[in-house]
């Protein structure tokens, strides 16, 4: 029998935990790299973001995993060239 199951991310990226395409991703993940391939931890990747989410021992309890989220790599800023501009 399976226990509770948190996902929490870095408080930088606490505005993605209310997009629903982000929290669908982050499940989608979990079911393929956790449960379906025995991995311990999985990554999202997001609007320019890689997210890792690995467990977080000091979070987790009996019964209840907490993976928490943490940056890998940022959005890069996007620089236009004067040919992009025509």
């Amino acid at each position: 029998m399976m226990g509770l199951i948190k996902f929490r991310v870095e408080d930088g990226l606490k505005h993605l935990m209310q997009d629903e395409e982000f929290r669908r991703r982050i499940i989608r993940a979990y079911e393929v790299q956790v449960e379906a391939n025995g991995g311990w931890g999985f990554t999202v990747r997001y609007k320019g973001y890689r997210i890792r989410f690995d467990i977080d021992d000091k979070a987790s309890t009996r019964g209840c995993l907490v993976y928490l989220g943490y940056v890998e790599e940022k959005p890069e800023g996007r620089q236009t060239t004067l040919l992009e501009m025509c």
